[in-house]
C-alpha cells in the first residue's frame, strides 16, 4: 500500500504543477480571488504529496500483477478527489457537484452543469489542464499497466518506443514517462502557437489546445457561429483531434522515421480513412437529399466526425448542432479511435480483431475439416488468448451500456435520451451527453452522479476495475 501511496502522491504533485496554469489566467485576467485560491491549493499539494514521496520513497517495492490494477484505480481515484478542491474553494460548489465537475474534467468527459457565463476565466482554464491532465494520466497507465498485461486485447508489439523499463525506482521510469509527456506537452503547444497565429483569443486557443490532444470535451467559444468562424483554425483542429486520437506508438515511428513499420500499425491510418470516408459519403448524402443549401458543409462534416470518432465530443457550431445523424453519431463513438491515444471506445484494432475471428468462425462452418491461418491484424498474429481477452472487453462494454442505458431510463429519460448518456459517459463524448441531458429542463443530481459513475468507469476500464476488487478480496 505503501508504494501506491507514493504513485498516488506524484499524481497529486503533477496536478499542483498544472495549477500554475489556471493561476496564471488568473494573473492576467487580474482575477486575484483566484490567483489566491490556485496558489494556496497549489503549495498545499505540493507539500503533502512531496512529503509523502520523501517519507515513504524508500520504501517502495515492486507491485505484484493484482497489486498494478489496484494502483490504477488508486491514481485515478486520488486525482478526481483532490481535484475537486478548486471547485469547492472558488466556485462554492457542495461537495458531490464538485466531484462531479472533477471526475468530469479528469476523465476528458468535459460536461460542465454550470452555465459558461457563471464560469471564470481562470476555472475555466483550470476545467481545460484537469482534463488534459487526465489525457496523460490515461496514456501513462496504458503504458504502465494496460499494455504490458494485453489488458483486453491490447498489442503489445513495438512498445519499446515508449516503455523504456517498468520497475519502481529504476531511472528508465523517469525516461519512460518522458517519452509520453514530452511529445504530448510538445504537441499542445504546438496547437496553441499555430491556434493563436490564426487569430483565435488565447484563452479559447489555451483550450482548445488542451481538448484537441487529450480528447477532451470541454471548449466553450463565444463566437456565435461556428467554433472559431475561422476555417483555417478548424482545420487546424481538425488535424490535432486527429493525432489526439490515433497511436502515440506510430508518432513515435513517425518522429524516429521508421517507416518501415507503419504497416504493421494501419490502425491510425484506417482512423483518418474512416473520417475521411464518413465525412465525404455522408456530405454527398446530404446534399442528394436537401439540395445545395440545406445541409452542413463539407468542413462541418469532417470537424463533426472527427470529434465523435476521436470522442472528443465537440460541436462545429452549437446553435446548430451535429450535422451526423443521430443512429450514425453513436455507431461511430462506440467504435472510437485507436488503442494507445487518449480516446474511448472500444477501438479499431479491437472491432478489427472481432470481424476477423468472426470471418474464420465462417470459414470454419463451410470447410470444417480446413486448417485456417492465424488472425492477423497489421500483420501479426494473434493468438486465442488475445482474442478472449478482446471479447471479454467488448461483451463488459456492452454489460456497462446497457445497465446505463436502464439506470438513465429509470430517471425518466426516453430512449434516444437515455443511449446517449449511457454513451456519451462511457466514451467521454461531450456532444452526446449534453444532447440527453438536454431532453430534461435541469439535469437532476441524480443524473449527474449516474453521469461521473459511467465517466470513471469508462476510462478506468471495467476490467480494471474488476480486477482491482478481486485483488482487494483475495486479500
Amino acid at each position: 500500500m505503501q508504494t501506491i501511496i507514493v504513485f498516488a502522491a506524484i499524481i497529486v504533485f503533477g496536478l499542483s504543477v498544472c495549477l500554475l496554469v489556471p493561476l496564471i489566467v488568473g494573473v492576467i485576467g487580474s482575477d486575484w480571488a483566484a490567483v489566491e485560491g490556485f496558489a494556496l491549493i497549489s503549495v498545499g499539494l505540493c507539500l503533502l504529496s512531496g512529503g509523502l514521496i520523501v517519507a515513504l520513497y524508500s520504501k517502495i517495492k515492486r507491485l505484484r500483477r493484482g497489486d498494478m490494477f489496484l494502483l490504477s484505480v488508486c491514481v485515478w481515484l486520488a486525482l478526481c478527489l483532490i481535484g475537486a478542491l478548486p471547485f469547492i474553494v472558488l466556485e462554492g460548489q457542495p461537495f458531490v457537484l464538485a466531484l462531479v465537475e472533477s471526475v468530469s474534467a479528469a476523465t476528458t468527459l468535459g460536461v460542465t452543469p454550470r452555465p459558461d457565463q457563471a464560469i471564470t476565466s481562470a476555472m475555466g482554464a483550470y476545467r481545460g489542464v484537469l482534463g488534459w491532465y487526465g489525457g496523460f494520466l490515461t496514456l501513462s497507465i496504458i503504458v504502465y499497466i494496460l499494455a504490458p498485461f494485453q489488458v483486453g486485447g491490447l498489442p503489445n508489439r513495438d512498445l519499446r518506443f515508449v516503455l523504456h523499463g517498468s520497475t519502481s525506482g529504476s531511472p528508465k521510469l523517469l525516461r519512460t514517462l518522458g517519452e509520453v509527456a514530452v511529445p504530448y506537452a510538445t504537441l499542445t503547444l504546438t496547437c496553441f502557437l499555430l491556434l493563436l497565429l490564426q487569430g483565435v483569443r488565447p484563452l479559447t486557443a489555451l483550450l482548445a489546445s488542451f481538448a484537441s490532444l487529450s480528447t477532451n470535451g470541454y471548449l466553450p467559444t463565444l463566437s456565435g457561429g461556428s467554433i472559431f468562424n475561422n476555417s483555417t483554425a478548424e482545420i487546424t483542429l481538425i488535424v490535432f483531434m486527429l493525432i489526439g486520437g490515433t497511436s502515440i506508438i506510430w508518432h513515435k515511428m513517425i518522429v524516429n522515421r521508421r517507416y518501415d513499420l507503419l504497416s504493421e500499425h494501419r490502425e491510425s491510418m484506417a482512423l483518418i480513412g474512416l473520417v475521411c470516408v464518413t465525412a465525404l459519403l455522408l456530405f454527398a448524402a446530404q446534399a442528394a437529399i436537401f439540395g445545395n443549401d440545406n445541409h452542413p458543409t463539407l468542413l462541418a462534416n469532417f470537424f463533426d466526425v472527427t470529434a465523435l470518432m476521436t470522442t472528443t465530443g465537440i460541436l462545429h457550431n452549437e446553435h446548430v448542432g451535429s450535422g451526423v445523424p443521430l443512429t450514425l453519431a453513436w455507431m461511430l463513438a462506440i467504435g472510437g479511435a485507436t488503442t494507445y491515444s487518449t480516446a474511448g471506445g472500444i477501438s479499431l484494432h479491437r472491432l478489427g480483431t472481432m470481424l476477423e475471428q468472426s470471418i474464420n468462425q465462417a470459414r470454419q462452418l463451410v470447410f470444417p475439416h480446413a486448417v485456417l491461418a492465424n488472425i492477423k491484424i497489421g500483420g501479426q498474429s494473434l493468438d486465442a488468448r488475445n482474442v478472449k481477452a478482446v471479447w471479454s472487453y467488448f461483451f463488459l462494454f456492452i454489460l456497462s451500456l446497457s445497465v446505463a442505458l436502464l439506470a438513465f431510463s429509470a430517471l425518466g429519460y426516453s430512449f434516444g435520451d437515455a443511449f446517449s448518456l449511457a454513451v456519451g459517459s462511457l466514451n467521454s463524448i461531450a456532444s452526446l451527453t449534453e444532447l440527453g441531458l438536454n431532453g430534461d429542463a435541469e439535469p437532476s443530481r441524480q443524473a449527474l452522479i449516474l453521469m461521473t459513475i459511467f465517466a470513471f468507469a469508462g476510462r478506468v476500464e471495467i476490467l480494471i476495475i474488476f480486477a482491482a476488487i478481486a485483488n482487494l478480496l483475495r486479500q
